[in-house]
């Protein structure tokens, strides 16, 4: 059974989606804390990142060139 290169992009962004939440709500914790970022651009900077996860998972999974 051979499996479609888009759709391992796929699954290792979903896999990988709960260690980059976990990691990057740490990271982000930390850079509030150490005052480089506001509460609102951390929160911002966090949500983006996710979102643009989510984007990725969706534009690999429609891409039919593979």
């Amino acid at each position: 059974m051979k499996i479609k290169g888009s759709w391992l992009k796929v699954m290792g962004l979903a896999v990988s989606l709960p260690s980059t939440i976990f990691g990057l709500a740490w990271g982000m914790m930390e850079l509030v804390k150490m005052n480089v970022f506001s509460k609102p651009v951390g929160f911002s900077i966090f949500l983006l990142i996710i979102a643009y996860t989510f984007y990725m998972m969706i534009y690999y999974a429609r891409n039919k060139k593979d």
